[in-house]
């Protein structure tokens, strides 16, 4: 049914007289000085002089109760129905204060008047109507290290006369557990409210230790689920926690609450603190939940604090944000100490505990998947991409528009009173205790706690780029100061149409900053709110979903009270709107499924909405999906790779990256001369590759019994021999072996003609160096395939650049002649991929090189050698970078290659630029005979000024170079120490890296290039395998991603953030995301194989099975046989385009496609031979 926004109240003349007496107040006081566009009202000015005040006693103190500095949360809303919004503060050692809101930003302190002091330690605030009479009422968790009475929960009924009185008892929820938070909702959709219940417990002794997880529902610290019941006329509130599935242990300190995967049903989202994993429960539509966190996400928080839930980018999804406590300069992050143990790391994960790390993430939701009746979502942890991963101790964690742009931004608050995980004070203190009695620990570990300094931190604001990226303009926007802030609130409480900032301190004033957007920028950015008003049962319409749309624009939000860290608040949806004048349509899903849509409602107005006038029409929920692929099973076409865990770092104490789980590789070729394409994967060490035969009904496996002790690397199918039927080269690899092992010899296996193969070691020279990529073509044109091995590197001697080989064929046995064509390719850095490519166009085909710690390289043919050609690339100064793979295609149909490059990616807390690199210098700087790699990166210091650091930590470097302990004899003097007196003078080498992104090399002619970053949606994890395909058949190149890296140390944590990518190629070298293939897991190689006339793309995993999709339904694509000696050719497409193609055998990371055919929308190709090109 349609409405007019003339059937709504639109409270323009309210909102116009309160802006004129805001103004009235305020103008002389702007006139002054120019000011931020946050700026503090003094307590004097508001009237808020509420302030948390902690004392410490020998008594009482941390060591009685862990959360003793973790502070008191905020509830806001209107609570004397005069249109503004009031103010609640949860006090600890102090009462709880409420303030009626005046107008003005001026406040009154009412508490002992309304009756709504409190006493033991209160720690959250919600905000709800609990009786649905309309007015609002104030549910207060209460915890600490008190008695049990003192600890129950506190529900001040609102008495509708400025006076409340306490009732949590007569409904049932003076529950005394250590609770957090509560968060309402209604979980069974009977149209009233239930309660989540949020708790921790007293009892912290081994809270980081790994122990089996206690899932029965016994655990002290369980949060429990109430249900709403009626008993004798009246509404109580029941436990149901065992029967509804909340039954897993935790340590509780942010919730939040909303329809996670668009079922119609809300679902509940708990981050957790210490080693606890966050809870994700999923609505079962029965009265039960379960927690699919392991199944939505990939990794999590390890000290989860405070989180939100909101629709980030504008897709209708929803992100989910949680704070953490990763320090913002290095300094902080040295003195820290954190959960970094790779030893922990492994016996959590063996106990079921999905892997964590310390600091901020933001899931970005990719959309469904699967076809359970109960859908499943997947989410991407992108918060170093996007900026936000290191906020310090932060506790609140919101998500709200500031500027009224139409993008929600961010906000952390940030201090602790205590510095107590300061490294030299814990090593000082475990000194001082050994041996003593626990009377004596606790005496010693007081006063020592005691004259700890405090963390006090500025709290930090980021502005959303709409890209996936923010930007932190926490100096820009605010004069804020360094603070010990908590729970936190935004609200509009001037109502000028902007949001405002509240924080509760510890041993400070509240501080409450007002947004001067509007004022500052009152012909830019607009507003929209929403007031809701719910039915009989739900009068706040908690539960709501709205979407408002303008201009071609979307937002969405989901209405609950509770968010960020202990705090809640309930008042109108507030939408920025940029520039626009007029929201197009509002469309609102009620908690019970009823939808309403409304009209072209003006900017800048309050709009209140009423449930009553909604129509009867339901909506179950919607689920989307962004996958534009389609996941298939063939028969027999599946390969399980199996890793051998190999402990890189346990060797090498300053690795970064593990070396020994970078398979496996594929490669495509008809083997038996049946005119059908097979397949060939890699196996690890102690495991055997796999050889795969294609019949008409689907994939048979060969036996393959050789060398399975080596670890498979590139893999090539050629016909090295002339005898027309492809041969197998493997290249072996990794670092479990010593450098120089005879078990880094390549191999190669000769095909019968029949698909049989058979080793042959007289074919190759020596070749002792652990290896990446295999790629063959004729480069001495003299009509056999010759080779290039790409070398990955040298075990032991990380970073050093171990030995390429150019191989030519001699009639059937290749001889190493590296130093007569290039010598330069000898040791020319760790390889990851190649290509034969004939960049310039002169018929002889060039090597061109990408690889880690190595810059876009060519090596051009002149017909007798190889030379290293130094390429101009328009842009960029260096594209040195952490390079994974490469492919050749001509991007934008000018008949020249263009390249795609495939990298580490910027989902990561090590940043690179043209100014900033990051650098590994090695050497022997502990002169004991032996090379050690020091990681550096650069990083702002407290002062804001860039300085090159290393990534290690003092524990990791002292186990390298124990003769630095008298260097650095404390945590103190590593972490304050500069990277020029740790390299000193002595000698060493350095490679840097300048470029993480993926992208595109525009072939411009004449040796120039220039280079286009993929989107971010293509940054969020490294880029392995690539392959390009025109999957809309709009006669312009697409791209298809995968990759991932699991094998980082904990403390950079693991790169698992990428499902695939489907990117469409605009013709002129740039890409646009398309969609998600839904690949997860520590993918590697990509390649295709045709089957039943449908173009098929595999993907291998390390450590894991091997998956096959669809990308698009073919509609013009067909198989093309490739004629004999046919290096290139010119595709003729529609609308009179045509491209250069060519053909390789082995690219991208690890892969080959069958070179004897191509899949190709064209209507006819133009073959060319070395021969016709001379």
């Amino acid at each position: 049914m349609r409405s007019s926004m003339l059937d709504l109240r639109i409270d323009n003349a309210r909102l116009v007289l309160i802006l004129l007496c805001i103004g009235t107040v305020f103008s002389a006081c702007y006139e002054k000085s120019e000011r931020k566009q946050f700026t503090l009202v003094s307590p004097k000015q508001s009237g808020i002089n509420f302030e948390n005040k902690i004392t410490i006693y020998d008594t009482l103190n941390i060591l009685h109760y862990m959360y003793f500095f973790n502070g008191g949360g905020i509830g806001v809303g209107d609570l004397n129905k005069d249109g503004l919004l009031d103010i609640y503060f949860a006090g600890n050692q102090v009462s709880s204060r409420l303030y009626i809101n005046k107008g003005n930003m001026q406040f009154e302190d009412v508490t002992e008047t309304s009756g709504t002091g409190t006493s033991g330690w209160a720690t959250g605030v919600s905000i709800v109507d609990i009786n649905n009479d309309d007015w609002l009422d104030m549910y207060v968790c209460r915890s600490g290290p008190g008695s049990g009475t003192s600890r129950s929960n506190l529900l001040f009924i609102n008495n509708t006369d400025g006076t409340f009185t306490e009732q949590a008892a007569l409904y049932g929820l003076n529950d005394t557990s250590y609770s957090s938070q509560a968060a309402f909702l209604d979980f069974d959709r009977d149209g009233d409210l239930d309660l989540y219940l949020l708790n921790h417990t007293h009892q912290f002794i081994g809270a980081n230790a790994p122990l089996p997880k206690k899932i029965n529902g016994e655990s002290a610290n369980c949060d429990r689920l109430f249900q709403q019941i009626s008993e004798e006329g009246r509404n109580i509130f029941l436990d149901v926690s065992q029967n509804a599935g909340i039954t897993i242990e935790g340590f509780g300190l942010g919730v939040s609450v909303s329809d996670i995967n668009q079922d119609g049903w809300p679902d509940i989202y708990v981050a957790n603190d210490f080693i606890s994993n966050d809870l994700l429960y999923i609505n079962q539509r029965d009265g039960t939940f379960k927690n699919e966190i392991q199944s939505f996400l990939q990794h999590q928080s390890h000290n989860g604090m405070g989180c939100d839930l909101a629709d980030l980018n504008n897709d209708g999804l929803l992100e989910i944000v949680v704070a953490d406590m990763l320090p913002m300069t290095n300094y902080r992050y040295q003195m820290m100490a954190m959960n970094t143990s790779e030893d922990i790391f492994t016996l959590s994960q063996n106990l079921g505990y999905q892997p964590q790390y310390t600091q901020n993430t933001l899931q970005l939701n990719r959309g469904t998947y699967g076809n359970d009746t109960i859908q499943k979502m997947y989410f991407s942890e992108i918060a170093a991409l996007a900026g936000i991963h290191r906020t310090g101790w932060s506790w609140s964690a919101l998500c709200a528009d500031l500027d009224n742009d139409g993008w929600k931004d961010l906000y952390f608050s940030n201090g602790y009173m205590r510095d107590i995980t300061n490294k030299d004070f814990i090593s000082y203190r475990k000194k001082r205790i050994r041996f003593s009695s626990k009377q004596t620990q606790d005496s010693l570990y007081f006063s020592l706690m005691t004259n700890l300094p405090t963390v006090k931190l500025k709290n930090q604001l980021f502005k959303n780029k709409g890209d996936l990226t923010f930007e932190n303009l926490t100096d820009g926007w605010s004069d804020f100061d360094a603070s010990l802030s908590n729970g936190a609130v935004i609200a509009d409480f001037d109502l000028d149409g902007d949001l405002d900032i509240l924080s509760s301190e510890i041993n400070a004033a509240a501080a409450l900053y007002e947004n001067r957007h509007m004022a500052i920028h009152s012909n830019s950015n607009s507003y929209l709110k929403i007031q809701l008003q719910g039915d009989s049962l739900n009068p706040t319409g908690t539960g709501t979903k709205v979407s408002i749309y303008h201009q071609g624009k979307q937002q969405y939000q989901e209405y609950y009270g509770v968010r960020g860290y202990y705090s809640s608040s309930i008042g109108p949806i507030h939408f920025g709107l940029g520039a626009d004048t007029v929201v197009d349509s509002i469309r609102v899903i009620w908690p019970n499924g009823e939808t309403q849509i409304l009209y072209e409602a003006p900017s800048n107005t309050i709009v209140e909405i009423r449930q009553s006038k909604s129509s009867s029409s339901t909506v179950e929920g919607t689920t989307r999906s962004k996958l534009l692929s389609q996941e298939i099973s063939i028969e027999g076409l599946e390969y399980s790779h199996l890793e051998n865990n190999f402990p890189s770092f346990k060797i090498d104490r300053l690795l970064h990256q593990q070396k020994s789980d970078l398979g496996p590789g594929i490669a495509m070729g008809d083997v038996n001369n049946d005119g059908l394409t097979d397949v060939f994967f890699g196996g690890a060490a102690e495991s055997s590759g796999k050889l795969l035969l294609q019949h008409s009904d689907g994939f048979g496996a060969v036996k393959w019994p050789h060398d399975a002790i080596y670890e498979d690397m590139g893999i090539l199918f050629l016909d090295f021999d002339g005898d027309r039927d492809l041969d197998l080269y493997v290249v072996s690899g990794g670092n479990i072996f010593s450098n120089g092992s005879t078990y880094y010899q390549d191999r190669i296996y000769v095909n019968d003609g029949s698909g049989n193969f058979q080793f042959d070691g007289s074919l190759l020279p020596e070749i002792r160096s652990s290896g990446a990529c295999v790629i063959s073509a004729d480069f001495d044109r003299d009509g056999d395939l010759d080779l290039f091995v790409g070398g990955r590197i040298t075990p032991e001697y990380y970073p050093a650049a171990p030995r390429s080989f150019l191989l030519l064929n001699d009639q059937g046995t290749f001889k190493d002649v590296t130093e007569e064509w290039s010598p330069d390719l000898r040791h020319l850095g760790m390889v990851t991929s190649a290509l034969w490519s004939d960049y310039d166009n002169d018929g002889l085909v060039d090597l061109v090189i990408v690889g880690e710690w190595m810059p876009f390289t060519i090596f051009r043919n002149t017909g007798c050698k190889l030379e290293r050609h130094i390429a101009t690339i328009k842009g960029l100064t260096s594209t040195t970078g952490w390079w994974n793979s490469l492919v050749g295609a001509d991007l934008d149909n000018d008949q020249d290659i263009d390249y795609v490059l495939g990298n580490y990616g910027l989902n990561s807390g090590l940043k690179a630029s043209q100014q900033y690199p990051i650098k590994i210098h090695f050497g022997d700087f502990d002169e004991n005979g032996s090379s050690e790699a020091i990681l550096t990166h650069f990083q702002a210091d407290e002062h804001g000024q860039m300085q090159e650091v290393p990534t290690h930590t003092r524990g990791q470097l002292l186990d390298q170079m124990p003769a630095l302990h008298k260097t650095y004899q404390n945590h103190h003097s590593y972490a304050s120490a500069n990277i020029e007196k740790l390299r000193k003078d002595k000698p060493h080498e350095t490679l840097t890296a300048h470029l993480l992104a993926s992208g595109t090399l525009i072939n411009n002619g004449g040796g120039q290039f220039s280079w286009t970053a993929f989107p971010n949606e293509s940054q969020i994890s490294p880029v392995m395998g690539l392959e390009v395909v025109d999957l809309n058949e709009d006669g312009y190149h697409d791209l298809i991603t995968v990759g991932n890296l699991y094998g980082q140390r904990v403390e950079y944590g693991r790169q698992d953030a990428g499902y695939g990518c489907l990117l469409y190629g605009l013709g002129n070298g740039s890409f646009s995301f398309a969609a998600t293939p839904l690949n997860a897991g520590n993918t590697r190689a990509l390649s295709s194989i045709y089957f039943k006339d449908r173009l098929i793309h595999l993907v291998t995993r390390n450590d894991g099975n091997t998956s096959t999709f669809l990308a698009a339904p073919p509609q013009l694509m067909k198989k093309t046989p490739v004629p004999n000696g046919a290096t290139s050719g010119t595709e003729f497409l529609r609308k009179g385009m045509n491209r250069k193609i060519e053909i390789y055998r082995g690219q991208g990371y690890l892969s080959q496609v069958d070179a004897q055919h191509v899949v190709t929308m064209a209507d006819s190709i133009l073959w060319y031979s070395l021969d016709s090109l001379e």
